[in-house]
């Protein structure tokens, strides 16, 4: 008779790819790799490492092919193999893999204001958020066409300062821009627009800015008063 021996091995990552740094635009595919050996043969998991130090599984296959990249995919990714050896799970981590995201800026829309109300006197603070590799050129349009008074990041013209995008932190090439009025009047009451601009491509987002004058407010207090 023939007696079979079956050696078993814990996971091993043989190879992941395709290559250490990988680089990939915006709304396109791309394909990550591993191979794994172990007896059993092991199973698979992809995690992404987010940069607020938590873990994402992303796939359970040898390949990870994402559909649709976006910024939030871009950071660092492992192989992981595990297998079960004698009721007892084991598992070992690839090298990671570095997926680098380019491509048009892309404005965050969810939880955004699109309009602000402020009081006649009272300083306006304008913001928008917006991720893009690389950083795109940012202007500010004013005025009531949307084209009177153009600001770049950096610059200002009497009260209405456009300030120098702040970085978000934990969100790789996601940035914040902040247009500030100072002293707001009525007549500033208008949508303001961000222009961005990159190689890659454009976006634009519109905040609409009201400022009561005086004696709206007086009304409003008379009102409420007559209704108590």
């Amino acid at each position: 008779f023939t007696i079979f021996s079956f050696i078993l091995d814990s996971p091993s990552i043989v190879n992941v790819g395709p290559s250490k740094i990988v680089s990939a635009q915006t709304y396109n595919k791309t394909l990550l790799t591993c191979n794994a050996e172990g007896n059993p043969p092991p199973k698979y998991q992809w995690l992404q490492k987010l940069q607020t130090h938590d873990v994402q599984i992303r796939g359970y296959t040898q390949q990870l092919f994402i559909e649709n990249v976006t910024y939030e995919h871009q950071g660092e990714y492992v192989c992981k193999a595990i297998n079960e050896i004698n009721g007892e799970t084991r598992s070992v981590q690839s090298d990671p893999i570095t997926l680098e995201v380019k491509g048009a800026p892309l404005v965050m829309r969810y939880g955004v204001q699109t309009e602000i109300i402020i009081e006649d006197g009272q300083n306006a603070r304008l913001e928008s958020r917006f991720c893009a590799n690389p950083l795109p050129e940012q202007l500010w349009h004013l005025g009531a066409s949307g084209d009177d008074i153009i600001l770049a990041a950096g610059t200002t013209h009497g009260r209405f300062i456009a300030e120098i995008v702040r970085k978000i932190p934990y969100k790789k090439d996601c940035y914040v821009s902040t247009l500030t009025i100072n002293e707001a009047t009525p007549s500033d009451s208008f949508p303001y627009e961000l222009r961005l601009n990159n190689a890659h491509g454009t976006d634009n987002y519109k905040i609409d800015l009201k400022v009561r004058g005086k004696y709206m407010s007086l009304v409003n207090v008379l009102e409420t008063d007559y209704y108590i």
